[in-house]
This record gives structure tokens, sequence and C-alpha cells, in this order.
């Protein structure tokens, strides 16, 4: 913010420099580049992230855990889809190799890995809300609520993607079928 032109407060109409003077000396901007950073960083390590230009009346960090359960619900349930997807066609893939079930498995993640979020998103939203009606199209309290943001979450998360565990698993499943038997019974944790 120190060596671009302009600040927070600028605007098309132009504040008094009196409030501005007080803006910055409320939010600690009239400081040095040293002493902000400093301060945010303390801040930081006493979970206190500063007051909200927007809602001043609350904490950063008092709106950041506001959405806290709704986040955390959000990235549990699209990381359990992708792991419960990624491993059951990873699976299905390595146990029917060349066959039509391999070729759709590979299919499925190889489109699941390219398309952007934001994309998928509409996808999901235009064909089971719109045209087969089976989710809403937004809102949030009920389960079904919750599948279609989940599922579009996916790319923003490379670890959690399907289409991370499904060549992971049919590496692993192809690795342990080819192997003679008395290998692979060890492997398996049988012996």
């Amino acid at each position: 913010m120190h060596l671009v032109p302009g600040g927070p407060w600028s605007r098309e109409k132009a504040l008094a420099p009196a409030v501005v003077a007080a803006l910055n000396a409320r939010y600690g901007l009239d400081k040095p580049f040293f002493v902000q950073y400093a301060n945010f960083l303390l801040g930081i390590l006493h979970g206190n992230l500063g007051i909200s230009y927007t809602y001043q009346d609350r904490s950063v960090t008092q709106i950041l855990m506001q959405g806290f359960p709704k986040t955390a619900i959000l990235g549990t349930t699209a990381f359990v889809f992708a792991m419960l997807v990624g491993i059951s066609l990873g699976m299905a893939a390595a146990l029917r190799q060349n066959t039509w079930i391999d070729y759709v498995c590979v299919m499925f993640s190889t489109i699941f890995a390219s398309v952007p979020g934001f994309v998928l998103g509409i996808l999901l939203m235009i064909v089971f809300s719109v045209i087969l009606h089976w989710f809403p199209t937004g809102g949030w309290g009920s389960p079904a609520q919750v599948v279609m943001p989940a599922i579009a979450l996916r790319p923003c998360r490379p670890l959690s993607s399907p289409e991370l565990p499904v060549p992971v698993h049919w590496r692993q499943c192809v690795r342990t079928m080819s192997a003679p038997p008395v290998p692979r019974v060890c492997w398996n944790g049988l012996f």
C-alpha cells in the first residue's frame, strides 16, 4: 500500500484531510511500514486480526469465526467425496484393466481434472438443479444444499480432488495384483 498511489480511503468523493488522518490513526496506518507489519504479526499471535473496514462494529476474527463452521462442513464433505469417488474409481479401473470400466474411470478423472471449479459449479446447477430438480440452487442448512458446492470445490483443493486418488490407487492396485502370490499376501498384511 505504501508503494502505490492512493490508499484505503481513496474514493470518487474525496474525504476531508482531518477524516483521513483520524481513520489512519484508528487503523494504525499512520505508523511506518515496519511498525504496521510488526503490529500485524503480534496481532496474529494473539488471534487479533484487527477491525473490519466494512463491518466496523466487528473484528475480522469474529467475521472469520462466524463462517468457520460452514467452511469446515463444506471442506470435510468435499474431502470425503473426493476420497470415496477417487479410491473407488482407482480400484475399479485397476481391477478391470483395458475394459470399458477402465476407460470410463480414466475419462472421468481426466475431465474432472481439466474443468475449472467455477465452470463445474455452473454445470452442476444447470443439470441437477434447473433440469433435474434434484438439488436446490442455493441456501444453506440441509445436507442437499452442501452436495453441489462440495463437488464444485474439488478443483480448489488439489490434494482432495478425485483425479489425484484415481491414478495413485490404480497404480498400487495394478502393482499388487501383478506381484507373485506370497509377496501379495505379505503386502496385504495377512502374513
